[in-house]
């Protein structure tokens, strides 16, 4: 079923109001590992320290973990918070050519 949703040619046109996605850096970038010495990437440690402030908002959430994520890595990742029907792009979804696999597992 999603597979038919995401082929659909006027997706922009579909609202989806509850959807937001927070990817680790900008699309076409790669995200930092973690540095020596750390257990976690810089993202998943910014993601984590946003989570645990369960008053914020979602987009107050993806703006403190982007300015810790470009403060620790000193401006060289900037993660991407898309929402609605912009967070199922196609582009996005799509599955890397190289065979490379996304790490997986909890973090927080």
């Amino acid at each position: 079923m999603l597979d038919t949703f995401l082929r659909h040619d006027n997706l922009h046109s579909v609202d989806l109001p509850g959807l937001a996605m927070l990817f680790s850096s900008q699309a076409g970038a790669t995200a930092m590992d973690a540095a020596k010495g750390q257990t976690i990437s810089p993202f998943a440690m910014a993601f984590c320290n946003g989570l645990a402030r369960s008053e914020a908002s979602v987009k107050d959430i993806a703006r403190l973990v982007r300015d810790d994520v470009e403060d620790i890595t000193e401006q060289r990742q900037t993660p991407l918070l898309l929402t609605g029907a912009k967070a199922l792009n196609r582009s996005l979804l799509t599955p890397r050519q190289d065979g490379a696999a996304a790490a997986g597992g909890a973090f927080c």
